[in-house]
């Protein structure tokens, strides 16, 4: 029998396990292309093919105003066959994001992880406002019910046209 090194175990967000057997050589790094489609929770990303790859693999960190990146990916997705990939974000906490992609092939080594795009999402207006530190902000229907007075409580606002109060002023927001 044969013997070949294993050079290389992972494991994929599935829980399957990958190992590589003397590969035919490493894949390049994909590039990646500035995001479109940018939304309030979410962003479409795609990248120029890597030669002989099949699958690819996303990962999206979240930046704080601070410019550190998460320690973990706040996003991944696995054996993508396809060269761009939909990125949706429900309550990360984030509106700056760094996202990258790595080639993927049984027969070859994974790539590298390409260089890595930034995006920043919109805040909706309720995301902008709640973010203010000490500010007293309530949020009413058009009717003049009061709906919240938290942040978790805008959070969950079904889409619509709200009148958001703070402690000096009035104002329409519209939550998509």
């Amino acid at each position: 029998m044969d013997e070949q090194p294993i050079t290389r175990i992972r494991e994929l967000e599935n829980g399957d396990i990958v190992l590589k057997y003397m590969p035919k050589g490493r894949l390049e790094a994909p590039v990646v292309e500035t995001a479109v489609e940018v939304a309030s929770n979410s962003f479409k990303f795609s990248w120029s093919p890597s030669e002989n790859a099949t699958f690819y693999t996303v990962k999206v960190y979240g930046i704080s105003g601070d410019g550190q990146w998460t320690e973990h990916p706040v996003f991944v997705a696995d054996s993508l066959s396809e060269t761009c990939c939909t990125v949706r974000l429900d309550d990360t906490g984030y509106q700056s994001y760094a996202y990258g992609v790595s080639a993927l092939d049984d027969e070859y080594e994974d790539s590298e992880f390409s260089d890595y795009g930034y995006v920043q999402l919109p805040a909706d207006a309720v995301r902008q406002v709640s973010a203010e530190d000490g500010a007293s902000v309530e949020v009413y229907s058009l009717h003049g019910v009061l709906l919240a007075r938290s942040r978790e409580e805008m959070l969950n606002l079904n889409p619509g046209i709200y009148i958001l109060r703070t402690e000096d002023k009035a104002v329409k927001i519209v939550v998509k």
